[in-house]
């Protein structure tokens, strides 16, 4: 028998990861760019958490997880991760800038992949566990 060497468990495809990678940059764009749309720091936020869930429901759908809280909570980890170290890399190394914004938007990507996994589970009429 093959060992599971994944942390979560979970092992993604390389079209998988191209899509997870596509789903990062749009994010890290809308972010760049949402200011230029929206004026107060709630809609920009609101639709930062509206947005994210889309893309990462959207995501679920293509990719169908067997176990989809499981593949949520690898991808809250995988995501995060990687916002949380962009964001500190721009915001701390670079422009010397960090503020709560950072952390609220660090809690928009980790929660976003739970909330997607949730609302596809519901979409799925699969219990949750």
């Amino acid at each position: 028998m093959k060992k599971n060497r994944s942390v979560s468990g979970v092992r993604p495809s390389f079209r998988q990861i191209l899509l997870l990678i596509i789903l990062f940059v749009i994010l890290v764009a809308w972010i760049s760019v949402d200011q230029l749309i929206f004026s107060t720091v709630f809609h920009r936020f609101l639709a930062l958490v509206v947005l994210s869930i889309a893309l990462l429901t959207g995501y679920f759908f293509l990719v169908k997880p067997l176990k989809p809280m499981k593949w949520a909570v690898f991808l809250s980890l995988w995501i995060g991760s990687a916002a949380v170290t962009v964001s500190l890399v721009r915001h701390v190394l670079l422009q010397f800038d960090f503020s709560i914004k950072s952390v609220l938007i660090w809690l928009v990507v980790f929660g976003s992949p739970l909330g997607a996994g949730l609302v596809y589970q519901w979409a799925r009429k699969k219990p949750v566990h």
